[in-house]
């Protein structure tokens, strides 16, 4: 499964807590799952990083390395 990048924007330079949470959707049969994991803060409400992909390592190493640029 390929991951999806989605090019976001921060308002700030940087942050003092990161939360990270997911959750899954079906894509036509209930045996494909697709997560979507994403990075926010919960004082700005903002979203940080978000892809999406299998539930493995390699996708929340994926979603940390985008968050390495913030």
């Amino acid at each position: 499964m390929s991951y999806a990048d989605v090019e976001l924007n921060s308002w700030y330079s940087s942050y003092h807590q990161i939360q990270v949470d997911e959750f899954y959707s079906f894509v036509q049969k209930k045996k494909k799952k697709v997560w979507v994991l994403y990075a926010y803060c919960a004082q700005t409400k903002e979203i940080l990083a978000l892809t999406m992909g299998n539930r493995s390592k390699k996708t929340v190493k994926y979603l940390f390395k985008r968050l390495k640029d913030i």
